[in-house]
């Protein structure tokens, strides 16, 4: 009879053991994201690294009578308001968080951030760190910022899940998502200045995200907000808002349309560099894209807005130009009457020919060969060739 009390006991003792260590994650997800809202109304459990948001709220008798019963069930389940549970499906990461390395932020700096820079009903993609649960938007961008790889986050109100991202805007730039919340932790709020936009231009390929945007200013601060962005085209029809991986596009300008084109950044000032120009020469081939132009100064400009363009060539019986990739071409200039070219930097600088050598020869390796005034001709155009 002694035997059987005691074996009774150690029983009663190994189950409770068991219970008092059970798996985090095996709490209900339903309680965790109800202790959310409880947190948020002001609710103040006794639950480890958990603390009310709104400790001036006045709840109502039913809503502390529900928060105190779930606080219970998360007791019973170990919880502890900076676990990361995981829930079935690809979304959450299994990864675990990084170690915060960043000191404490100002209680406020969060509520200005989200004020500042945040996107409603929008979700930034890819470029997951973790992902946890938070009882509001702040408190998310709170941990967010402790957190040093954090520059993003994406908060959804169904679940309170707070979606921790490595890049700005995420992998791919912002979707439309309602529901959801999206913040970077740094943004770009200052005037827009518009002198960079080309009307009637479009920049075709090295897209990475297209959204409807209201408007060529709302296109722009999708563009700022999406860390690998650097121009944008905007289709007035649609409203649609097409951002960039680089500057003037994949292949440079197009002349459509209804159509507007801006790079991030741009140079306007006045051209300067026309002692570059080469009348009668023609640089062929490395051609990104061409266009008509009024002169060799719209020319320049349009190179300037292309992100590889380091030279063109203009024909003036048709007033088309083309805009190339390596400076003088592929193989460097040709004569060609009405064909002026140019390099967008060149040396213009005096021929020294103390490197001459008479009577000899560089056999093999040929580029291009064409009739040149003298050796200093001949020098000048080796320069323009890259």
């Amino acid at each position: 009879m002694i035997k059987f009390v005691l074996a009774l006991l150690l029983v009663n003792y190994v189950s409770s053991e068991g219970l008092g260590k059970k798996d985090p994650s095996k709490c209900s997800l339903k309680d965790e994201s109800t202790m959310g809202v409880c947190l948020k109304r002001g609710y103040q459990p006794d639950l480890e690294n958990c603390k009310a948001v709104d400790t001036d709220n006045k709840m109502k008798s039913k809503e502390v009578k529900k928060c105190k019963a779930t606080e219970s069930r998360l007791k019973k389940c170990n919880y502890k308001c900076d676990e990361a549970p995981t829930l079935p499906g690809p979304e959450p990461t299994d990864k675990p968080g990084p170690e915060p390395t960043k000191p404490n932020p100002d209680p406020t700096k969060p509520d200005k951030i989200v004020q500042k820079c945040a996107h409603e009903n929008t979700n930034y993609p890819g470029a997951d760190i973790t992902n946890r649960i938070y009882g509001s938007v702040e408190d998310c961008v709170e941990d967010c910022l402790r957190i040093k790889s954090c520059k993003s986050i994406t908060y959804r109100a169904s679940d309170r899940r707070c979606y921790f991202k490595s890049m700005e805007g995420g992998s791919t730039g912002p979707t439309t998502a309602a529901g959801h919340t999206s913040v970077n932790m740094k943004c770009d709020r200052s005037t827009m200045k518009m002198s960079c936009q080309r009307e009637g231009i479009v920049f075709y390929g090295a897209d990475i995200r297209n959204i409807v945007s209201a408007g060529i200013e709302e296109c722009i601060l999708f563009c700022r907000d999406t860390e690998t962005c650097k121009s944008i085209t905007f289709l007035e029809a649609g409203q649609r808002c097409y951002l960039k991986s680089k500057y003037g596009g994949a292949s440079g300008p197009v002349i459509t349309a209804g159509r507007t084109s801006m790079n991030m950044e741009c140079d306007n000032s006045p051209v300067k560099n026309m002692d570059c120009l080469r009348e009668d020469e023609n640089f062929p081939g490395a051609d990104i894209r061409n266009i008509i132009v009024a002169d060799e100064e719209e020319c320049v400009k349009h190179c300037r807005d292309t992100e590889l363009c380091v030279s063109f060539t203009f024909r003036e019986s048709d007033h088309r130009c083309y805009l190339k990739s390596k400076r003088g071409g592929a193989s460097g200039p040709t004569i060609a009457a009405g064909h002026n070219s140019m390099n967008m930097e060149c040396d213009n600088s005096k021929v020294n020919l103390i490197c001459a050598e008479e009577d000899d020869n560089y056999p093999g390796y040929d580029l291009r060969n064409l009739v040149a005034d003298d050796l200093e001709a001949c020098v000048r155009m080796c320069r323009d060739t890259e």
